[in-house]
């Protein structure tokens, strides 16, 4: 059996996989796994990965994976020999490579307040992933591997942040158009519409207008700038990044949410607006 340790991820519950691979987490208690999980000083070591066979694509797909869910850097191992249940004692169970980013907040809810949550999303992203043709076309690929970028840099540029964001949304938004659209906006709010999303190209509620974005990217892009005007109605908005990157940044994360087709009742699909990421319990 081939085993790969995994560092810094929250998990207290196994998940099967599709092909027979199964994450077994070291821990069944929360707030041990979250204490390891969350710890910003080193990688702890919180689940290993066993299967007949772990490819090295297969891993590629996995660390994007739970990197996301956990929005958080996260390390795996080198593919190693070993048992089922894994003996967690031949790995080390603490990595001290560098200062890790964290802290802003899970894409999906925790295992031990949601059993199957985590599980569903991770299937549904590997599945989507494994679709080299779809991935092709969609650049879904690309927008996820943007998005987790943004905090696996070494330092918080805004600027690059920010690019990263919307490039990968646009690329996306094309990509899955039924027909050609020149304007970046429009073909934007094409997509989060489709997705149900309260958003026009020009909105009276401004975090809502696709063209405050759009008009950042372009000071950003072209006069390598972070803040800019919007004259609408008369009247001079100015408009900065820093002012719009919490509201882009999940907006984004929810639109990968939307487009591997998960939904477990929990996410609260405005949190890009009012900040508050999921739901109450089923009642």
């Amino acid at each position: 059996m081939k085993l790969v340790g995994i560092y810094g991820y929250d998990i207290t519950r196994p998940v099967a996989l599709p092909r027979g691979q199964v994450i077994y987490p070291r821990t069944a208690e929360d707030r041990e796994s979250d204490r390891w999980s969350a710890d910003p000083n080193a990688y702890n070591l919180t689940a290993v990965v066993a299967g007949q066979s772990l490819e090295r694509q297969f891993l590629y797909n996995l660390d994007a994976t739970l990197a996301f869910v956990e929005q958080a850097d996260i390390y795996l191992g080198d593919v190693v020999d070993g048992d089922t249940p894994p003996h967690f004692q031949q790995f080390p169970d603490r990595l001290e490579m560098r200062r890790r980013l964290t802290g802003r907040g899970c894409a999906v809810i925790q295992d031990w307040l949601e059993p199957a949550s985590r599980g569903e999303f991770i299937r549904l992203c590997l599945a989507r992933l494994e679709d080299q043709a779809w991935c092709e076309r969609t650049q879904f690929h690309l927008l996820l591997h943007k998005s987790i970028e943004t905090f696996r840099q070494r330092d918080n540029f805004v600027d690059i942040a920010y690019f990263l964001l919307f490039s990968g949304l646009e690329g996306f938004a094309r990509g899955v158009a039924p027909a050609p659209v020149k304007s970046t906006s429009r073909v934007i709010v094409q997509l989060l519409q489709s997705y149900e999303f309260d958003v026009l190209e020009v909105h009276t509620d401004l975090p809502r207008s696709i063209r405050t974005y759009a008009l950042l990217r372009d000071a950003l892009f072209h006069n390598g700038r972070l803040e800019t005007t919007w004259q609408r109605d008369g009247e001079v908005i100015p408009l900065t990044i820093s002012a719009y990157l919490y509201n882009l940044r999940v907006l984004v994360r929810l639109v990968i949410l939307k487009a591997v087709g998960f939904d477990d009742g929990r996410i609260n699909w405005n949190c890009w607006i009012d900040r508050m990421p999921f739901k109450g319990p089923h009642r």
